[in-house]
């Protein structure tokens, strides 16, 4: 590897940042983890929901974000999601309708809040 010209502080953060945000537009679930880290708060929704949300996150905002994050999706993304955070399975029958998927999530999930976070409630 050939030797790199010095740059100034500005000139070199900036470089990275611009890494960093290439980054975490193409992966939503980097930009999500440095959301939190950050500790500042971003709502998904639709697409973009279906590659970055955290049902178990979510719950902890309560039920109506809960339901308004999951009412953006369809049927298919909302599964997807439950699958993956290992709130449902394959051969499992759900029921019928987004918002009784929904419904059957936010139990499963606010529940898992509680287990984890046992002094924090998840917000009902």
């Amino acid at each position: 590897m050939g030797e790199r010209e010095p740059v100034d502080a500005a000139t070199a953060l900036s470089k990275f940042f611009d890494v960093v945000s290439e980054e975490a537009a193409a992966n939503p679930q980097f930009a999500r983890r440095l959301l939190e880290a950050a500790s500042i708060k971003v709502v998904f929704r639709g697409d973009e929901a279906t590659a970055a949300v955290d049902p178990m996150l979510v719950a902890m905002e309560g039920y109506d974000e809960f339901r308004r994050t999951f009412g953006s999706m369809t049927v298919a993304q909302v599964k997807k999601i439950a699958k993956n955070a290992g709130l449902i399975t394959q051969q499992e029958k759900l029921p019928t309708g987004l918002f009784p998927l929904i419904d059957l999530l936010w139990d499963r999930a606010s529940q898992q809040v509680h287990d984890r976070y046992p002094r924090r409630e998840a917000a009902e």
